[in-house]
C-alpha cells in the first residue's frame, strides 16, 4: 500500500478532462479544410445595424468587420446555428469565454448602443465562465 498519496487524491480534475477535451476538439477543427470554415464578426451585422450602426461610414464598417476581437472562425455549420444569435442565446462549442470577452470588447470599443441589462449579463456569464476554469 502506498502512503505516499492521499486516499482520495484524484489525478483529474473535471476542469482538467475539460480542458483536454476542448484541446482535442481545437485539434480537430483545425485539421478542417479551409473552404469548411469562414470567418465571421462576433457582433452579428445585423445586432450592429440594429444598435447605432446604421450611420456608420464605410471605413467605420471595414474597421469593424476586421477588427482582430470582432473576428472569429467558425464551421458552415456552426454559422447556420449561430445566425444572428448573440452569445446569451448561442456559443461556439470551444473558447466560450474568450467569445464572450470579444462580444463585449466590441461593442464597446465601436461604441453600440448596447442593452445595459443584456451587457451585465453577458458579462456575469464571463465571469463564471473563467471562474469554472481556475
Amino acid at each position: 500500500m502506498n502512503d505516499a498519496l492521499p486516499r482520495n487524491n484524484r489525478l483529474y480534475s473535471a476542469a482538467g478532462i475539460t480542458l483536454i477535451a476542448a484541446v482535442l476538439i481545437t485539434a480537430a477543427l483545425t485539421l478542417l479544410r479551409p473552404e469548411e470554415r469562414e470567418q465571421t464578426t462576433v457582433v452579428p451585422v445585423a445586432y450592429a445595424r440594429a444598435h447605432g450602426a446604421q450611420s456608420w461610414d464605410a471605413a467605420t464598417w471595414q474597421a469593424f468587420r476586421q477588427s482582430p476581437d470582432n473576428r472569429w472562425l467558425l464551421s458552415e455549420a456552426d454559422l447556420q446555428a449561430r445566425g444572428d444569435r448573440l452569445p446569451g442565446k448561442w456559443l461556439p462549442a470551444l473558447n466560450q469565454c474568450l467569445y464572450i470577452s470579444r462580444f463585449i470588447a466590441t461593442v464597446e470599443q465601436f461604441d453600440l448602443d448596447e442593452n445595459k441589462a443584456e451587457i451585465r449579463q453577458l458579462a456575469s456569464q464571463r465571469q463564471r465562465c473563467y471562474i469554472r476554469f481556475q
